[in-house]
C-alpha cells in the first residue's frame, strides 16, 4: 500500500524533496571549540540521515557571535571557517535527504552569565516571575544595529549555501528577535519598527528579502517559522499531515515529526516500515504507582493535621513513601486550615462532619 506521504514533493525553487517527512529544528546544544560543529554534532546528523527522512532542519545556528542562547550554540558569521559546515552538510545529507539551516538571533533571551549583548526591540526583559533573572536585561536596539542583523541573516544564509546546506529557515519564532519585534508586548518602539503590525513586521520581512538576494535565485530554498508557515512543528506524539504552503502547485501533506533522544533518525513509528532501517523508537517505563488510595489516619474533629502527632506512624504507607507522605500531610492540612476559615459561622461543624470518618 502506498502513501503520498512517502511520494517526492517538488518545491517552487525547482528542487524535489523525496518524501514529505522532515525533522523539525532542534537545538542540539553540541558546539565544539570556536561555536563550531565538531565530530558529535556530524554523527548525530549521519544518524538522522539515515532514517530516510525526505528533509532534515538543523537547530538554530547564530548570525551573531556575540548573541549566543548558550554556551554550546553554534555560530556561522563572516568569520566562521567554513570547513566544519561543509562536513556538517556531507553528513546531514548522508541518507540522501535534504538538509536546512534554521538561522536565529537570540534577541533578549540570552542567559544573564552569558558574555556579548542582549538586545531587544525594546528595553524590555523576559518576564519569568522570580526567574527573570535568568536571563540579561535588554537594551534597545539602535537603527544601525538593526540594519546590521539583517545584513547578519543574509551573510550566514548566503554561507550555508556555500557549504552545501539545501535551505535555511529564518527563526521568527520561540520569543526569539524576530518574535520580540512583531510582538507589541516584547516592542515598544515608536519609530519604524514599532506600533502597527506593518511596522512591527519590518524586520522580518527585510531578514526574507536580504536571504533571498543573498543566496542563488533557483534551486535554494528558505523560509520563514512563523505563523503560518510551510512546516509546522509537532512537539509530541505521532506525525501529523499538514498542508504545504509553501508551494501550492503541490497538493498533499507535508509531515515534520517529533524526533527525540529515544529515536535519532527516525521520525514516527508509523512511518518506520517504509524507512530504510528498523525504527528503534523506546519509552521509559511507567513509573510505580502505590497500590490503593493514601489515606492518612482522620484526627479529632475529622481534620488532617498539618503536621504527624507524637502518637501517629511517621510514614503511614510504608519507608518507600515517607517524604512524601509528610508532604502530603503538611500541603492538606495547610489547605483546609485556610478552607475553615473561609466558612461562615457554624460551618466548622459541618466541614468536620463531612471529613470525619464514616459512620454507619
Amino acid at each position: 500500500m502506498t502513501s503520498e506521504l512517502f511520494s517526492p514533493l517538488r518545491l517552487r525553487s525547482g528542487s524535489v524533496l523525496g518524501n514529505r517527512i522532515a525533522k523539525a529544528a532542534m537545538e542540539e546544544n553540541m558546539a565544539g571549540d570556536g561555536q563550531l560543529p565538531d565530530r558529535q554534532l556530524l554523527e548525530l546528523y549521519r544518524r538522522w540521515a539515515a532514517g530516510g527522512a525526505g528533509l532534515l532542519i538543523t537547530g538554530n545556528v547564530m548570525v551573531h557571535a556575540e548573541a549566543l542562547t548558550g554556551p554550546a550554540g553554534v555560530v556561522l558569521d563572516e568569520a566562521a571557517p567554513l570547513e566544519p559546515f561543509i562536513e556538517w552538510a556531507k553528513a546531514g545529507k548522508a541518507g540522501g535527504g535534504a538538509l536546512w539551516m534554521q538561522i536565529n538571533h537570540p534577541g533578549r533571551q540570552v542567559q544573564a552569565d552569558m558574555p556579548g549583548v542582549v538586545w531587544g526591540p525594546s528595553a524590555v526583559g523576559v518576564d519569568l516571575g522570580r526567574h527573570s533573572s535568568r536571563f540579561g536585561r535588554p537594551v534597545a536596539m539602535t537603527p544601525e544595529q538593526i540594519e546590521a542583523t539583517v545584513a547578519r541573516f543574509a551573510v550566514t544564509a548566503a554561507r550555508a549555501e556555500q557549504a552545501g546546506f539545501d535551505g535555511v529557515e529564518v527563526h521568527a519564532a520561540h520569543g526569539y528577535l524576530l518574535s520580540q519585534f512583531l510582538s507589541p508586548l516584547a516592542n515598544q518602539r515608536t519609530d519604524a519598527w514599532g506600533g502597527s503590525l506593518e511596522n512591527r513586521a519590518r524586520m522580518l520581512l527585510d531578514v526574507v528579502r536580504a536571504v533571498r538576494a543573498a543566496v542563488s535565485p533557483e534551486g535554494y530554498d528558505n523560509m520563514r517559522r512563523a505563523r503560518p508557515v510551510g512546516l509546522c512543528s509537532v512537539p509530541t506524539g505521532p506525525p501529523l499531515p499538514l498542508p504545504f504552503r509553501g508551494d501550492r502547485s503541490s497538493a498533499g501533506p507535508v509531515v515534520v515529526a517529533p524526533v527525540g533522544r529515544h529515536g535519532p533518525g527516525f521520525p514516527a513509528r508509523a512511518a518506520a516500515d517504509h524507512l530504510r532501517v528498523p525504527h528503534p523508537h523506546r519509552t521509559r517505563p511507567p513509573r510505580p504507582r502505590p497500590s490503593g488510595r493514601l489515606r492518612l489516619p482522620p484526627r479529632p474533629g475529622g481534620l488532617i493535621p498539618a503536621r504527624p502527632g507524637p502518637e501517629e506512624p511517621e510514614d503511614p504507607v510504608g519507608p518507600q513513601r515517607a517524604p512524601r507522605a509528610t508532604t502530603f500531610s503538611r500541603d492538606l492540612g495547610s489547605l483546609r486550615r485556610h478552607a475553615i476559615r473561609a466558612l461562615p459561622p457554624g460551618g466548622e461543624n459541618r466541614a468536620a462532619h463531612r471529613n470525619g470518618p464514616e459512620t454507619r
